[in-house]
Formats: structure tokens, C-alpha cells, sequence
């Protein structure tokens, strides 16, 4: 009920509207003569019909609440959509994850095969070698390869068969000089390099027997002192006996270095006739680099003969030598199943003292770590061994000599060393074999 205090002329209508933003209420009120605005009662006319209104704060609240839910729902969408992209993520992680898995087992799986296939045809190769011919069966002892039980030859012999097959020291073979029954029944191949400090054509008998005595295969051989040039192959075939049979013995030669700039130099490679039936390649560069090419089934085995000059004042000449060494290296590794061995005297050591004096002249070892080359020695000693006695000292203290190889090469190798030549039994020089 509404109540006011009004001063109202007598018959006059009086209207009141009372209106707010939702309902719109109209109140009437009529008068009679002589009536006080204190004597009016004004009421609705159907007050439980007109519903309250609401207000506008109360719509607002609503409004906030509403706005509050729906921006948590998106926020909990968003979250949402965000765990989804983590999870496709993560899904595709895996998945990736999961190919590379697979190409790296297949590739495992191929390397695998390779190795089995390569040791297939080694074991082919050597079976091959120790098998004669119905052409030279009769003459087998004198031309096939070493039978499959053969003679021992000295101690050093002795020390690498008992070292490949892993004998116990009790059980090792004996060796005596004055016995014909020194037999082994597992063999080897041998290779090897050695400066024999000049003079090769007066020491050629003995360095032979030097070949024949400690059963080597190949020997690199440097310093022959020859300057005799040579347009085509330079090969000389020796036949030689030990122990009653005879064996053909094969010299690639490279002797082109200037007779009178460089009268020390001239290398040549000596093998064995089961190696040089493999032959396909023989370069030659100024009596300095001597390289043959031998071809398996399925492997190109490269052997690199360098003997690089002593003179540091010779800079251009060795630097040369370096690129013709590098660019065997590369040319060759780009075969499949390529086999490389360089060997050689390189005069220059590998320690760090010696590449700090002699930066530019040590770069050999620089193109041989880039190559990935293994040095045998090091490899089975943990350390260089000296094979240089200088003539200041005579004693041997610089490793200059080495024997270098890719790694399908000295994964398989059993045992590297050096040796004294003992003057009285062979020859002179002031370098170990290797």
C-alpha cells in the first residue's frame, strides 16, 4: 500500500504513475468534497496480480556469473586442445622414433651381411690359396701358396702363429733350427717396410733371404739409392729356395727420382706370386711413391709405398708428395670394399713435439686422421715404437717408419711389431723393420 500526503481539488482525477525499468504501474485515485490528502488511502488495484519487479543489480550478478562460467569453459578448452596437441606430438615422436628404429636395424642388418660376405671371400680367397691347380699340382710345392701346414721359420714366426691362435703358453709349439719338423696348421699373411739405408743392388741377395727367412708376403722396401728412370712398369721376377723349395719372387720398382738432386731415393714393393697374379695397377711418382693395386673378389686392396725426403729444405717436394698421397687416398676410397695400407718412411715423427717444430711437414698424419687410417702399431702396443737410430746417437729412439690402414684392414690384423736386422746375418742399416 502506498500512502501520500496530497492537497487535491474536489473532482479532480488524480493519476500516479509509478513506473521502473520493467513493470509500468498505474494507480487512480478519486476524491470526494471536503476529503484531506491525510484521509486518502491509495491501493493497488490487483496487487497479487502485478509481480514485483526484478532488480538491476540482481540481472548484473546473473550476467558476471554467466560471463565467469563461460570463460572457464573456454579456459578448460583451451587446456584441453593443448593436452591434444602434446599428445599428437608425442605420437609423432614416437612414430619417428620408431622409423628410425627400423632403418637403423636395417642398416645393421646390411652391415652385417657385408662383414659376413667379406669374410666369406677371405675365407674363399685363402682356401683358394692353399688349394694347387690340376695344372701345377705336380709342381705344387714349388708354386702354389704355403701349404696349410708349413714349415716355421724362426722364433718371430713361432711368436705371430702362436699370438693368431690364442694358444695358452703351455701348449705353444717348439721351435728348433736344426729340425725339418717344425709344422704349424694355421698360416698368416705377412706385410711389411724397411729402409735399408742405400745400396739395394748390392744387398738385393740378402734382403731376399731376409724376405724369404722371417715368411713375408709383401715388403715395402725404401732407400734403394737407384736413380735409374723408367718409362713403363719396372718388375724383375727372382726365383729363390728355402728349405728345398723354390719360390718366385716378384720387385715393382720405382727408381725416376733425379739422379742428382735426389740420388737416396728409388722404393720398390716385393711380393710373393700368389699376390702378383692380383695385380691390375702400378703407378709411380719421382722414386718417391710406389703404389700397386690388387684386385679380390670384391676387394681393391691399395698399397702405398712412400718414402718422403729427410731434408726439410725439399718443402715444395714433400708437399707434393703429400697431395699425391692424399689424392690416392681419396680416389681409391671411393671404390666399394676398398682396402688401403700405406707404409713407408715418412721422417717426421707423429708426437706432439715433433708436429709443433714441424707443423707444415707433419701434415701426413693430419691427411691420414682425416682418411680415418689406423696406425698397426698403435693399435697393438697402445704406443709408437721407435725404428730410427739417428747418427748422432745410434740408438733407436724416433718413430719415423709406419704402417697405416683403413679399419676393414686392421680389424682383422692379429699382431704388429718391429725388428733389429742383425748386420751379420743380413744386412746393415739404421732402421727396424716393421
Amino acid at each position: 500500500m502506498i500512502s501520500s500526503q496530497l492537497t487535491i481539488p474536489n473532482q479532480t482525477l488524480l493519476t500516479t504513475n509509478t513506473t521502473d525499468q520493467i513493470t509500468h504501474r498505474v494507480i487512480e485515485i478519486r476524491t470526494e468534497p471536503g476529503t484531506t490528502a491525510q484521509d486518502i488511502t491509495v491501493q493497488d488495484p490487483d496487487p497479487e496480480s502485478t509481480p514485483r519487479p526484478r532488480t538491476s543489480s540482481l540481472r548484473e550478478k546473473d550476467i558476471t556469473q554467466l560471463s565467469k562460467e563461460i570463460n572457464t569453459l573456454k579456459a578448460n578448452q583451451e587446456q584441453q586442445e593443448k593436452i591434444t596437441d602434446d599428445l599428437r606430438q608425442q605420437i609423432r615422436k614416437f612414430t619417428e622414433s620408431q622409423e628410425q628404429m627400423a632403418i637403423q636395424i636395417s642398416t645393421t642388418s646390411e652391415n652385417i651381411q657385408a662383414i659376413n660376405r667379406t669374410q666369406s671371400m677371405i675365407l674363399e680367397q685363402i682356401q683358394l690359396l692353399h688349394r694347387p691347380t690340376n695344372n701345377n699340382r705336380q709342381h705344387a710345392r714349388r708354386a702354389s701358396p704355403r701349404p696349410h701346414n708349413r714349415t716355421i721359420n724362426n722364433n718371430d714366426d713361432l711368436d705371430i702363429l702362436n699370438a693368431i691362435n690364442d694358444l695358452p703358453p703351455g701348449s705353444y709349439p717348439t721351435y728348433n733350427p736344426n729340425s725339418q719338423n717344425n709344422n704349424y696348421d694355421k698360416d698368416y699373411i705377412k706385410i711389411g717396410t724397411l729402409n735399408i739405408q742405400s745400396g739395394f743392388n748390392n744387398k738385393k741377395t740378402d734382403i731376399l733371404e731376409y724376405f724369404v727367412t722371417n715368411n713375408y708376403d709383401i715388403l715395402a722396401i725404401q732407400e734403394m739409392h737407384i736413380t735409374t728412370p723408367h718409362s713403363f712398369t719396372n718388375m724383375e721376377k727372382i726365383n729363390v729356395s728355402n728349405n728345398e723349395e723354390n719360390i718366385d719372387l716378384y720387385i715393382y720398382k720405382d727408381t725416376n727420382g733425379n739422379s742428382v738432386t735426389d740420388s737416396h731415393s728409388g722404393v720398390c714393393i716385393i711380393m710373393k706370386e700368389e699376390f702378383q697374379k692380383r695385380v691390375s695397377t702400378v703407378k709411380t711418382h719421382k722414386g718417391r711413391i710406389l703404389t700397386i693395386e690388387l684386385h679380390f673378389k670384391k676387394i681393391h686392396l691399395l698399397i702405398i709405398n712412400t718414402y718422403i725426403p729427410a731434408n726439410n729444405q725439399k718443402k715444395e717436394q714433400i708437399e707434393t708428395c703429400y697431395k699425391q698421397i692424399e689424392t690416392l687416398i681419396k680416389t681409391h676410397s671411393s671404390k666399394p670394399n676398398a682396402h688401403i695400407i700405406l707404409l713407408g718412411d715418412f721422417n717426421v715423427q707423429p708426437c706432439k713435439q715433433d708436429r709443433k717444430n714441424n707443423q707444415w711437414k707433419a701434415r701426413i698424419y693430419n691427411i691420414l686422421k682425416m682418411a680415418s687410417m689406423t696406425n698397426a702399431i698403435k693399435q697393438h702396443h697402445d704406443k709408437y715404437l721407435p725404428t730410427h737410430a739417428p747418427a748422432a746417437t745410434k740408438e733407436f729412439t724416433s718413430a719415423i717408419d709406419h704402417i697405416y690402414t683403413t679399419q676393414n684392414i686392421i680389424d682383422h690384423s692379429y699382431y704388429a711389431s718391429t725388428a733389429t736386422i742383425d748386420q751379420h746375418l743380413h744386412f746393415n742399416t739404421d732402421h727396424k723393420s716393421l
